[in-house]
C-alpha cells in the first residue's frame, strides 16, 4: 500500500502464478522479502518495494518455514525443513551470502530471532528433551542453553536494549505464560499467565 495525498492505494506486487507468502517490508521500505514456491520448493524471496527485480535469496534442501529479519536490516533468520523431516536455523545475509547454521549439527531449531543489531540469534531446540531457549552468534558457531526450567519454551523475543529475552513457556503446551530472563539466563519470576501460545512477544 502507498499513502499520497491522504489516501491509501493498492499494487499487486506479485502475479507469478506461484504461492506468495509472509510478506515483510525491510526497515529502509526498500525492499519486500516473502516466502514462494515458484521455484519449486518454498523458499525466501525478495523484491523492490513495487513488485520489481524478485531474487531468489535461499536455497536451502527443504522448504522455508519462517523467518525474521534483524532490526537494522544487516540479517536474516530462516528456519527451513531438512530431509530427515526436522528443523533447523539459519542466519545469512539479505542478499543470500554468508548462510551458517544457527542450530547445532544434529539438531534441530526453530522460531529463531535476530538481536536488534544482527550480531546474535535465539532460537528454539529440543536437543536437550524439552523445547528450551539458545543463543548463538548470527555466524554460527557453539549454541548456549538459556532455559533449563523442564517447561516447553517458545517463540524468544529480544528486547530494544538486546539485555532482555521474552519467551512463552509452558507445562503442558495448553496453557502458556509470558516471561522475560537476562541474555545470560537469568529470570524473574512470570510476567504474565495465560497469554497466547501462539504469538511471539513484542517491547514496547
Amino acid at each position: 500500500r502507498g499513502h499520497c495525498s491522504g489516501e491509501v492505494h493498492e499494487q499487486r506486487l506479485t502475479d507469478s502464478g506461484s504461492e506468495d507468502l509472509r510478506p515483510w517490508l525491510s526497515s529502509d521500505g526498500e525492499e519486500v522479502f516473502f516466502v514462494s514456491n515458484r521455484g519449486g520448493s518454498y523458499q525466501l524471496w525478495s523484491m523492490g518495494e513495487d513488485g520489481s527485480f524478485p531474487r531468489r535469496v535461499t536455497n536451502l534442501p527443504g522448504d522455508v518455514k519462517g523467518y525474521a529479519l534483524s532490526l537494522d536490516g544487516t540479517k536474516l533468520a530462516v528456519e527451513a525443513a531438512l530431509p530427515d523431516g526436522s528443523r533447523a536455523a539459519w542466519g545469512l545475509d539479505p542478499d543470500g551470502t554468508g548462510l551458517a547454521r544457527l542450530s547445532e549439527p544434529g539438531a534441530d531449531g526453530w522460531d529463531a530471532e535476530l538481536s536488534p543489531a544482527g550480531n546474535a540469534a535465539v532460537y528454539i531446540s529440543g536437543a536437550s528433551g524439552k523445547a528450551a531457549v539458545y543463543i548463538v552468534g548470527s555466524g554460527g558457531g557453539t549454541s548456549t542453553r538459556l532455559t533449563d526450567n523442564g517447561r516447553w519454551n517458545r517463540l524468544p523475543s529480544w528486547s530494544p536494549a538486546t539485555d532482555r529475552i521474552a519467551y512463552l513457556s509452558s507445562d503442558d503446551g495448553r496453557e502458556w505464560s509470558l516471561e522475560a530472563m537476562s541474555t545470560e539466563g537469568k529470570k524473574p519470576p512470570w510476567l504474565v499467565h495465560r497469554v497466547n501460545g501462539g504469538v511471539r512477544p513484542a517491547w514496547s
